[in-house]
């Protein structure tokens, strides 16, 4: 299960965006191993006194947030520039557009290089998912927030996909790397964005 380097050739950014409890960093380092790349976890660009707010069971407002997504652009800009970095596979909530138009406009100068994955559940496996957590500052109370700020990839976001990720973490993995095997593959074609 490897990509042809042809395909590889135009670094990419992949951020793997969903909720709390979605899987985003299992998701992320299986994608990271899979294709050679680098490995992001956006959670820890995330300010102390965010993840002390967290930690105390208060949900991030969008001003608490926006100096964390510059931070994730920027940390994905700048690794980029490594010649010896391939791509990148970073783990980013990115709940709302605006947040990903953060995201895609620190990477403005890589026009094509852009693409989120959003990992869709229902709340109930969310909230299950999340219980089962050991010590990550989110709880599953947090849930709820955050599903509250969440807009799903709208069919205008042409370098969004979504997968749904209620089958079992092999099915969704399969799932999620034949699609970017797919996208780098077929960059100018339509690619079907639900999964």
């Amino acid at each position: 299960m490897s990509l042809n380097p042809q395909h590889l050739d135009k670094k990419a950014v992949f951020f793997i965006i969903g909720p709390s409890g979605s899987g985003k960093t299992t998701m992320a380092k299986f994608l990271a191993e899979k294709l050679d790349y680098d490995y992001i976890e956006g959670d820890d660009l995330h300010p102390k006194a965010n993840v002390e707010k967290m930690s105390s069971g208060h949900p991030l407002n969008d001003e608490d947030r926006w100096g964390w997504l510059y931070n994730c652009g920027g940390a994905c800009a700048l690794q980029l520039d490594d010649p010896k970095v391939k791509g990148l596979v970073m783990t980013c909530s990115a709940l709302k557009v605006a947040y990903r138009d953060v995201l895609r406009e620190s990477l403005k100068h890589r026009p094509g290089s852009v693409h989120f994955l959003y990992l869709m559940a229902s709340k109930e496996v969310l909230v299950e998912r999340t219980k089962a957590r050991k010590n990550h500052y989110m709880k599953a109370d947090m849930v709820d927030s955050q599903l509250r700020d969440m807009q799903a990839p709208k069919e205008d976001e042409k370098d969004a996909y979504t997968i749904n990720i209620e089958n079992s973490p092999e099915v969704s993995q399969k799932i999620a790397y034949d699609l970017v095997e797919k996208i780098m593959k077929d960059k100018d074609e339509d690619i079907k964005h639900k999964y």
